[in-house]
Parts: structure tokens; C-alpha cells; sequence
């Protein structure tokens, strides 16, 4: 492990790159220098250029990659990050990315004129991670952003900007994980028709792509995102709320198999709204719809809202397409309750083998174990009825001869707990239209569910009332949350505290699965380079109980804890929470909040003070003011730094006021 020195100016490759004057020029030389867990300072001035391929390996591994940071040059090591060094190939000449590192304020250009010159991202188990880079394909010819190689990878952009030189030039998404956030696609230079396609061999680890904050604004009318059509192995893309472009094609292409592509976007849009939402996989897509809507319905509390089930020829009785769940809490045990979904089609009437719901709830007493009703046909042999029809109102513009009819599920739940709805369609070819308000017959608390992030439906708004409940479903990553919050009854602690893997107290009871009891908890998600877990006596903050526990396992990027917080439009708060390190811990905490549209930053990256000295301490936030009533998303950054062996972070009573 060595500090290396990076500067093409009077660089040379023959020195040992140990200070600025003994720089090397080449980075592929300064990162075999490095060796594992080493650092390479890149002089803001560096601009290399090679007129071959370039494939960077890293010697690091995914515990101890190189740190490559682009600097001011005028002091050793920089005390200041730059972003203005630049690495260059001409000709037919790629630039493959191999090995762990991670890499800061870097811009990379491949190739020059009408040849070939890709930008390869992995090869042989890779591990980087990007930030503040940029990433142009200068070339024209048939080369592209191909993201995996043939064998598994892991990618991490974060603020980057990708271009392309020529319209077809297509990013793939191979084998591996690939993680975009806050990154720009196609600002500068020429769109592609297409976006990114879905290609490869996928034999060793299908590609999974996660996009996060992005800005596709520049791709417009007659661009395509994504295309689905090529693999014939399992793929997954998710979007969460990205900047899209007018009237662009999010995604296009038949997916071939049921173990092949999926797609999810959750909130994305070009224009001013917070509830645009698509899922499509082998049996069809999902679209969110404003136009044919139900009275009284779903509802993000302006904007009606419904889901377009659009099946393909692939569902079937036995394999049907599927509305992503709905999740409500409930406080009824013992007593039977009815739930019910309407929908509507275009004069088509649906019968109990074509269209149907299935409520899983806890049916078995004295365990967390879920049983499963529906008002499917009984079997594939019985012979189908028709579903009851409804007479609630729509708004059926656009419907010749709107049928509407209702999916009634009765059972009887024996615990109280979430009970996820799922509405499924078996019959090919059709179109239903599914409100995601469910009702229910009996007596039930009061409720509220969120459909993804930033939808809320099913009046009324955030906060409300003391005691009120609501609902939250939080999905990114492959991960996901379900569970409930009720609001307090004050704004003092009033309960046993509790901690656990995704819940930490505030003050209020959340409810998930299983149940989290506290004086206020938020249900939370730990991604990436930390983990999340309860921790139980000496180190919670009165000595005894508990606390959450973050574990950092990256010295070269960061870790994300999310939770959320009810909030009052206007309405200025506080955060705070106690906190304390373990001996010896080298490393940082920061923490960002999000207003109530999950995307915009109130508070960005303030840094959380540490004393290692074995006692809890209070950070106090920056007072912020959310934009609207509903959840602001508090993000804690973790990061240790090299050569740190202890690690933990522990977090305790959180509030805000």
C-alpha cells in the first residue's frame, strides 16, 4: 500500500511516483504502484493521452481498493478536490476498467473518428466506484458504455455524466450490478436513439441496474431508454425519481420468458408530478393512470389515480400478471372482514379465472405465519363465474362500453399485522384499469398505504391526527420495506424504546412485519457499504435496551441508512439523535434530508461531529423547512476510513421537533 502521485505535465513512469516532482505520467502505471488499499493523487493538470487500448487494473480488492482522487496540485497530498484531470484514448482504442477502486473527478474519452473505441466497465469480478466523473465515447464507429464484460461486476456511479458520439451507439448492461445516482445521460454530445439495451451472456451474474435521482431530460420524442428485448437470461432495471425527457420512450422490446427482463419505474417523470409509476415483465405492463379514475379513489391528494393492466398473450390462469402489492395495516382480530377492489374494463367482462384478488393476512395465532384468500376460481378445471359488478363511479373518458365490477376477498385475520393485497389478471391480450384504494366491510382503523415512493393514496394527507396510521412501502435496490406509522399522541417518548434492523425509535409506534413497538419509530433501509443492526444492552444509551448498530464495510465509499419522518407543509423542524463510536473508530458520518418529493435536498451531506470517547452525543441538524405535508427521507452517510478495523456506529433516540 503506497501514496502515489499523478502528473502527465512532467510525469514519468520510471520514477517512483512518492511526490509531486517524482510523479508518474500514466495511471495505469500509478495504480500498479499503489498496490492494495493504496492512493493515487491525480494532479488537477493531468491530460493523458494513449494511442492504444488502456485497461486500468486496479490491484486493490473490494475491502481495500485504491482510492484514485483527482487534486490540487499544490500541495502533497491535496488538501482540495478537483474535477478537471482527463485520460484519453485516440484511434480504434478502448478504455476497460478492471479490478477495485474507486475513482474521484476523473473524465475519461475513448477513441477518435468513424472507429471503434468502447468504454468497458468490468472484467474478473470487478468492484469500482465512481463519483463526480465523467464518461465520453468519442469514437463514431460501433463501439459504445458497455457495463459488465462477460463475468460478474459491480458498478457505482454517483454524479456522473455519460455521452456517446454517434446515435446508435447503445449502452449495454451486462453481467453485475450497476448503480447509478444523481448521474446525467446525453447533456452534451449526440443522443442515442437508443438508450441502454440489455445484452450479453449474463452467465455468471445477470445484469441488475439501479438508477437513482437521474437526469434522462435530454433523450426526447423518438428515443428509447431502455430496450428489453435481447436478453435470455434474468434481468432487472429499476428507475426512482429520475428526470425524464418529453414524450420519450421509457422502455420497448417483447420480453421472450418469464425468467428474463424486468422493469420497474417508480416516479419518475418529465413533467411537475410525484406519481408517475411502470412495472412490465412477461406478462405485461403497468402504467399509472390519471384520465379513467375512480370517485373517491386512490389519489396523491391532487391527482386521481388508477393502474392500466395491460396483460400480454403470456398470462394465463396458472401464470397470471400481477399489480405490485398493496399493503395496508390492520387492527381486527378474530372477526371476518371483507376487502374489495374495483375495477373496470372496456366491454370486457371479467370472470374469477381471468381477473381476481388474493389478500395475504396472519391467519394463525400466536405466529407471524400468513395465509392466503382470493376470489379465484377454485381450481383450473371449475367452471368460471362471472365477478360481481359494481356500481361505484368512474370517469370513463376514452371507454366505448365501460363494465365495471368488483374483486371481493372475505377472511379472517388472527393477529394484527400489514395485509398485502395483490390484484391479478390471467386473461391474455385485455386491459383493466385497478383502483389501489382498497375497501373494507367490517370495522377496521384508519388507514393510509404508500404504492412505491412518493404516491400517496388514500386521503387523508400527512400528518393528520394524534394516533392516526400510515402506511409505507419502500423499495429501492432490490430491497424492500413494508410497515406503519402512528403518529403520536405528544411529543414526548412515551413507550419501551426499540431499536432494530429497519426500525429505529423516535417518537410513535411503527408496525411491520413483525410488529416494532417504541415512542415513535421509523421504519429504515440500509444499503451498499453498511450494515444495519439491533443492538441490545451496554451500548444502547441508557445502558440497557437497545439501539441500531451501523457497520461500514468500504473505506472507499459510502453506506446509506434511510428513514422517514412525517411533516407539516411550511412547517420548519429539527432533527437530532445521540450517537457514539467505538474505540478507535476512523471514519464519517453525514446526514441529508430530502423534502416531501423524495428527490429535492433540504439538508445536504452536513457532517455528524465524533468523539471517541466511549459516551453518546447529540447531533442537532440544520433546521429545515419541508415544501408540502407527507414523509421527508432522512439519509445517514457512513464511511470508514483505510485501515479501520472497528467500525460501529451506534445510533440512539431519535426525534425531531
Amino acid at each position: 500500500m503506497a501514496t502515489i502521485y499523478l502528473r502527465s505535465t512532467d510525469g514519468n513512469d520510471a520514477d517512483d511516483g512518492s511526490t509531486w516532482a517524482l510523479a508518474k505520467a500514466t495511471l495505469a502505471a500509478a495504480l500498479t504502484a499503489a498496490g492494495v488499499g493504496g492512493t493515487v493523487y491525480v494532479s488537477q493538470a493531468h491530460a493523458e493521452t494513449q494511442a492504444s487500448a488502456m485497461t486500468l487494473t486496479s490491484p486493490g480488492t473490494a475491502a481495500s481498493p485504491v482510492l484514485v482522487l483527482c487534486g490540487n496540485d499544490g500541495a502533497a497530498p491535496p488538501t482540495a478536490l478537483a474535477t478537471t484531470g482527463t485520460v484519453t484514448t485516440t484511434g480504434t482504442s478502448a478504455i476497460t476498467f478492471a479490478g477495485c477502486a474507486y475513482y474521484y473527478g476523473l473524465t475519461f474519452n475513448s477513441g477518435t473518428g468513424a472507429v471503434a473505441g468502447s468504454m468497458n466497465f468490468g472484467s474478473a469480478n470487478s468492484d469500482n466506484v465512481y463519483e463526480s466523473c465523467g464518461f465520453n465515447v468519442v469514437a463514431t464507429g460501433g463501439c459504445r458504455h458497455q457495463l459488465g464484460t462477460g463475468t460478474s461486476a459491480y458498478n457505482r456511479f454517483r454524479s456522473c455524466t455519460f455521452t456517446v458520439a454517434a446515435a446508435t451507439q447503445a449502452s449495454y448492461l451486462d453481467c453485475g450490478r450497476h448503480v447509478f445516482e444523481a448521474c446525467t445521460f446525453a447533456a452534451t454530445g449526440t443522443v442515442p436513439t437508443t438508450l441502454f439495451t440489455l445484452a450479453g451472456s449474463g452467465v455468471q451474474r445477470p445484469p441488475e441496474a439501479v438508477f437513482l435521482g437521474c437526469n434522462f431530460a435530454a433523450l426526447g420524442s423518438g428515443k428509447t431508454l431502455f430496450s428489453l428485448a435481447s436478453p435470455t437470461f434474468p434481468a432487472s432495471v429499476t428507475l426512482i425519481d429520475c428526470k425524464l425527457g418529453a414524450s420519450v420512450t421509457v422502455s420497448s422490446g417483447t420480453i421472450a420468458s418469464r425468467n428474463v427482463a424486468r422493469f420497474l419505474m417508480v416516479n419518475c417523470d418529465s413533467a411537475d408530478t410525484n406519481y408517475r409509476d411502470q412495472f412490465t415483465d412477461f406478462w405485461g405492463t403497468t402504467l399509472t393512470e390519471t384520465t379513467i379514475v375512480r370517485t373517491g379513489g386512490a389519489s396523491d391528494g391532487t391527482t386521481g389515480k388508477s393502474y392500466k393492466m395491460a396483460s400480454t398473450a403470456n398470462a394465463t390462469f396458472y401464470s397470471p400478471m400481477a399489480l405490485p402489492p398493496i399493503t395496508l395495516w390492520n387492527e381486527t382480530v378474530g372477526s371476518a372482514l371483507t376487502a374489495t377492489v374495483e375495477v373496470i374494463t372496456d366491454n370486457v367482462t371479467l370472470t374469477d379465472a381471468e381477473a381476481w384478488l388474493e389478500v395475504e393476512y396472519l391467519g394463525t395465532s400466536g405466529f407471524p405465519l400468513s395465509l392466503f384468500a382470493s376470489d379465484r376460481a377454485s381450481d383450473i378445471l371449475a367452471t368460471p363465474a362471472n365477478q360481481t359488478t359494481s356500481s361505484v363511479t368512474w370517469t370513463t373518458t376514452g371507454l366505448a362500453t365501460p363494465v365495471k365490477q368488483k374483486l371481493s376477498v372475505a377472511f379472517t385475520p388472527q393477529e394484527k399485522g400489514p395485509i398485502i393485497c395483490r390484484v391479478y389478471l390471467a386473461k391474455a391480450s385485455t386491459t383493466m384499469y385497478v383502483c389501489p384504494k382498497v375497501d373494507f366491510a367490517a370495522a377496521n382503523t384508519t388507514r393510509q398505504y404508500m404504492q412505491g415512493l412518493g404516491a400517496y393514496v388514500n386521503e387523508p394527507l400527512l400528518p393528520a391526527v394524534a394516533n392516526a396510521r400510515y402506511g409505507v412501502q419502500f423499495g429501492a435496490n432490490g430491497t424492500e420495506f413494508t410497515g406503519l406509522i402512528e403518529m403520536p399522541n405528544s411529543s414526548a417518548p412515551t413507550g419501551t424504546q426499540d431499536a432494530t434492523s429497519d426500525a429505529c425509535v423516535v417518537s410513535g409506534k411503527i408496525y411491520g412485519s413483525p410488529q416494532r413497538t417504541g415512542s415513535r419509530v421509523v421504519g429504515g433501509l440500509a444499503t451498499d457499504n453498511v450494515t444495519l443492526a439491533k443492538e441490545t444492552g451496554a451500548n444502547a444509551r441508557s445502558g440497557s435496551g437497545t439501539c441500531a448498530k451501523l457497520t461500514p464495510t468500504n473505506n472507499a465509499a459510502y453506506g446509506y441508512w434511510y428513514f422517514y419522518v412525517p411533516v407539516t407543509a411550511s412547517t420548519a423542524f429539527t432533527l437530532s439523535f445521540w450517537h457514539k463510536i467505538a474505540s478507535g473508530f476512523s471514519g464519517l458520518v453525514k446526514c441529508s434530508i430530502y423534502d416531501t418529493d423524495q428527490s429535492t435536498l433540504l439538508l445536504t451531506s452536513q457532517t455528524v461531529t465524533l468523539t471517541d470517547d466511549g459516551a453518546y452525543h447529540q447531533y442537532t441538524a440544520t433546521q429545515v423547512t419541508p415544501t408540502d405535508t407527507g414523509m421527508c427521507l432522512v439519509r445517514v452517510e457512513v464511511q470508514k476510513d483505510a485501515g479501520d478495523t472497528t467500525e460501529a456506529i451506534y445510533i440512539d433516540d431519535i426525534s425531531y421537533a
